[in-house]
């Protein structure tokens, strides 16, 4: 593993080990408010007033954007890329724990 690779599989597992302490809280980090597992992706979790109106717990109540990974997909691209690299290079990862780089 090149030393980008692992430095990127340390910052990864450092943001997931965070998320993991806070989805053990079963509490938004920002409202509040409960954690709700969306299984669209591996290790995904959200506030449960995330979302549109429809999508909320409490829909009258305001949106939440917090969201969070807690764990590797198993999908999940290896560090491989020149594309990569430089994102990595630009923003220390390819995503900071759900909130990706804008670029």
């Amino acid at each position: 593993m090149t030393k980008t690779a692992q430095a990127h599989k340390d910052r990864m597992d450092a943001i997931h080990a965070n998320a993991q302490a806070i989805v053990a809280t079963g509490k938004c980090p920002t409202c509040g408010s409960g954690l709700r597992r969306n299984n669209s992706m591996t290790g995904w979790w959200q506030c449960e007033q995330y979302g549109a109106e429809g999508f909320r717990a409490r829909p009258n109540a305001p949106s939440c954007s917090w969201q969070d990974f807690t764990e590797w997909g198993r999908n999940r691209v290896p560090l491989h890329t020149p594309w990569d690299a430089a994102i990595v290079a630009a923003f220390g990862t390819r995503s900071a724990g759900g909130r990706f780089p804008r670029l």
